[in-house]
């Protein structure tokens, strides 16, 4: 799933975000049924994106365990479909490992290149880039953490960014969590744009 290769941030941040993206590959008579297997056993395991999902039912973990019980059980449910995991790379790795999966194709985010001053200032990219399709205004992510200076609750900031991202890849976990150590650094003229 390329479009989640860039997600941002620093090793400590990035351990809490997960996707789990199930890839068919082919029409079977049982499709639906394997869909729904998919969705009931990713729903057991408590994604952050629960509510209002896409067509392309993507899942959001916040949690390595969580990821680990998840391809576990899809493991023993055999439902014939390709599962793609995105995630840091050694985290992600040791997953597959415990659920006794060999990943096939592994994509790497290389880094950006040519011409980068219009990306945004590194606390803001770590939140802009949890939306696959680059959705989310570093403006906004500015202006919620503005408001979380001024007591607006986190979790509901991330919320609203949420919102914005049509593909539904934004961590709102990882995001309450960003909003508020980019408040703290605002509100200590840490960070200033």
């Amino acid at each position: 799933m390329t479009h989640t290769l860039h997600r941002q941030g620093t090793e400590e941040n990035l351990a809490n975000d997960y996707l789990i993206l199930p890839f068919p590959g082919r029409q079977t008579p049982d499709i639906q049924k394997e869909s729904e297997q998919f969705i009931q056993i990713c729903l057991k395991h408590e994604p952050v994106n629960k509510e209002n999902l896409c067509s392309f039912r993507i899942y959001v973990f916040d949690d390595k365990g969580k990821v680990d019980k998840a391809l576990q059980e899809l493991v023993e449910a055999d439902l014939g479909i390709s599962i793609v995991v995105s995630g840091l790379y050694d985290k992600v790795g040791d997953c597959c490992h415990k659920a006794g999966l060999k990943p096939h194709t592994i994509n790497y985010s290389l880094g950006f290149w040519g011409n980068a001053d219009r990306i945004p200032e590194q606390k803001l990219f770590e939140l802009t880039s949890m939306c696959g399709h680059s959705l989310i205004s570093p403006n906004l992510a500015l202006d919620m953490a503005n408001r979380v200076t001024k007591g607006f609750p986190a979790a509901v900031a991330s919320e609203k960014m949420a919102k914005v991202c049509l593909c539904e890849l934004f961590n709102t976990k990882r995001g309450e969590v960003l909003l508020e150590k980019l408040a703290t650094d605002i509100k200590s003229g840490n960070f200033v744009v």
